[in-house]
C-alpha cells in the first residue's frame, strides 16, 4: 500500500461522536474506523474535561444560561498528528445533521452543520451543503462562524495559527482570520510543527515557512512533520532523518519511521517489526513490536501481536514492559494517567503501575 496514501487517510479521519465519557467509543467503532490500533486511537480519543466561559448575548441551545466551552490548557501528544488534543466542545449527530456537546453530553451548539470537526486553537472546521458542493468554514467555541464556509476542503484544525484550505484542487494556508497568508498552491499538505510544514508536488515533497516560501526544496519521495528538531522522510523505498537545513542526521534505512518523541522515535525495520532509534540512528529497543507509539512520560504503548486481536501495553525507554499487554486500545500518559480500553468500548484510565484510577480533572 501507498504509505503516503495510507497516512494520509488514517490522519484526516475526524471523530463523528459524542464524548462525554469513553463508552461512546462504541460508537466510534461502528462508525467504521476498522481495526483500531493505538494509532487510529489516538485520532477519536477526545478526553473531554473543559471549562466553560460566558457568551453575552448569544442564545445556546438547551442551556439555561448562555456559555460555551473555552480551550483546555491541557495538552496529550499523539502519534497522528497534531500534537495537541481537541480543546472545546466535541462533535454530536443528530439526524444527519452536527452539533456540540460538552463533556457532560449536553447539547451547547445546535445542530446546524453538515460536517463538524473538533476544536483546535479555538475553532473547529463545519460544512454547509454535501460532500460534492458543500464549502467549509470555521466557528468558534460559541457556534458562531468566523471564516465563512467558501472552501471545497479545509485541514480539519488549525496548529500554530494556520489551517490548510483547498480550493480548486489546490492547498494554501490561512490564518485564523480567513486571510491567505502563503502565495504559493500546493497539491497536498500537512500541519505547521517548529515553523515548517511538509507539502507536497508531483515531483518531490519539501518544506515551506509560514509565508509559503521553500526552506527545503522537493527532493523526497515522502516527508513528515517536524518533532524535536527532525522529520522523517522517504528517499526511495527507505526512510532516515533531517534536520531544518534539509541535511540527513539519519541515514535513510527503515521501512517506515515516525516522529521524535522524547528522545526516539519509532522505526519499522522490514515492513514486519518496530523499535526504537535515538537522535543518532543507534537502535537503542530492537525491532520486536507489530505497532508501537511514541513516548510519553517515559512510557510507549506497544504490541507484540496485532491478529486476531491486539494486545497493547507499555514499555520504558529500555524496551521493557512495565505494563504487560493486555489491552486492546492504548492512549498515551498525560499527567500521570492513560485511557485504554477494548473494542467493544469497555475501558477507562490506568496509572503507570497500570491500576484503574478515576479519569483526569481540571
Amino acid at each position: 500500500m501507498n504509505r503516503k496514501l495510507q497516512a494520509s487517510s488514517v490522519k484526516h479521519q475526524a471523530p463523528e461522536s459524542r464524548w462525554p465519557g469513553f463508552s461512546a467509543h462504541r460508537s466510534v467503532l461502528r462508525a467504521g474506523v476498522g481495526r483500531l490500533s493505538v494509532a487510529g486511537l489516538s485520532l477519536v480519543m477526545v478526553l473531554g474535561l473543559l471549562g466553560f466561559l460566558s457568551c453575552p448575548g448569544q442564545a445556546q441551545v438547551q442551556s439555561a444560561e448562555p456559555r460555551c466551552a473555552a480551550p483546555d490548557v491541557r495538552m496529550r501528544a499523539h502519534t497522528s498528528e497534531p500534537k495537541k488534543e481537541p480543546n472545546g466542545p466535541s462533535p454530536d449527530s443528530l439526524g444527519g445533521k452536527w452539533g456540540y456537546v460538552d463533556a457532560a453530553g449536553k447539547l451547547i451548539i445546535g445542530h446546524e452543520f453538515d460536517a463538524a470537526g473538533r476544536f483546535f486553537e479555538g475553532l473547529a472546521a463545519v460544512r454547509i451543503g454535501d460532500r460534492e458542493t458543500g464549502k467549509w468554514g470555521f466557528i468558534d467555541t460559541c457556534g458562531k462562524v468566523v471564516i465563512n464556509p467558501k472552501f471545497d476542503h479545509v485541514e480539519a484544525f488549525f496548529v500554530e495559527g494556520l489551517a490548510a484550505v483547498e480550493v480548486g484542487g489546490q492547498y494554501g494556508y490561512i490564518d485564523k482570520t480567513g486571510s491567505p497568508v502563503t502565495q504559493s498552491l500546493f497539491s497536498s499538505r500537512l500541519w505547521f510543527s517548529e515553523g515548517l510544514a511538509a507539502v507536497w508536488f508531483a515531483d518531490g515533497d519539501g518544506y515551506v515557512d509560514t509565508t509559503g516560501k521553500f526552506v527545503i526544496e522537493p527532493q523526497f519521495h515522502d516527508a513528515q512533520e517536524f518533532s524535536e528538531g527532525l522529520a522523517a522522510v522517504e528517499v526511495g523505498d527507505s526512510w532516515g532523518y533531517i534536520d531544518k537545513t534539509g541535511k540527513f542526521v539519519i541515514t535513510p534505512r527503515f521501512a517506515w519511521a515516525r516522529d521524535f518523541s522524547e528522545g526516539l522515535a519509532a522505526v519499522e525495520a522490514d515492513y514486519n517489526l518496530w523499535g526504537y532509534v535515538d537522535r543518532t540512528g543507534r537502535m537503542v529497543i530492537k525491532p520486536q513490536f507489530e505497532d508501537v507509539r511514541g513516548f510519553h512520560e517515559g512510557l510507549a504503548a506497544v504490541t507484540v501481536a496485532i491478529s486476531p486481536h491486539a494486545q497493547y501495553g507499555y514499555i520504558d525507554k529500555t524496551g521493557k514492559f512495565v505494563i504487560r499487554p493486555r489491552f486492546e486500545l492504548a492512549g498515551d500518559f498525560s499527567e500521570g494517567s492513560a485511557l485504554v480500553g477494548f473494542q467493544n468500548g469497555d475501558g477507562g484510565y490506568i496509572d503507570k503501575r497500570g491500576k484503574s484510577v478515576p479519569g483526569p480533572t481540571k
